[in-house]
Order: structure tokens, then C-alpha cells, then sequence
């Protein structure tokens, strides 16, 4: 058995992924997702707006990421660094 490091980086050809729903007890709101968060947070806003009470919201981020050996990064300075991946 051997011990292999391994790092997680981002995607960076591809944004995060966000919505919201409103947590007030048996609303059903949910904010259209969108890779712009103040575009969701002007909708949670406009909700609260209209709903004075629904002021608090479960916001979801989610994003791709991808898993590398450290032994796969090229290293032209002796430390290792992230590669770009081709995906």
C-alpha cells in the first residue's frame, strides 16, 4: 500500500451554479438558478419584497471540479502545480 496525493481544483472553463429557495414554513418559491449570484439574490430580494415575512433563503452553490494525482502536474520549477485540463 502507498500513499498517493491527490488535489481538487475547479473547472475554470465553467461558473458556479446557483439558486435559492425560500425557507418561510410551506412556501414554495425557488429562484431561477443562474451562474450570477447577484441575479439570484435580486430575486430573493424581490420575493422578500412581496412577501415581507419570506426573509431568509437556502442558497445552493454548486460547481465542477476535478480530482489529479500530484504526480500529474507538470513541474518545470521542481513544486508541483495544476495543470490545464483539456475537458
Amino acid at each position: 500500500m502507498r500513499f498517493v496525493n491527490h488535489r481538487i481544483i475547479p473547472l475554470a472553463r465553467k461558473r458556479p451554479v446557483v439558486s435559492a429557495k425560500c425557507l418561510y414554513e410551506g412556501c414554495g418559491w425557488t429562484a431561477e438558478t443562474s451562474d450570477d449570484l447577484a441575479v439570484v439574490d435580486r430575486q430573493c430580494m424581490s420575493h422578500t419584497g412581496l412577501s415581507p415575512h419570506h426573509a431568509m433563503f437556502g442558497r445552493t452553490f454548486e460547481d465542477v471540479a476535478i480530482v489529479q494525482r500530484v504526480s500529474q502536474w507538470p513541474t518545470t520549477t521542481g513544486r508541483s502545480s495544476p495543470a490545464s485540463p483539456d475537458y
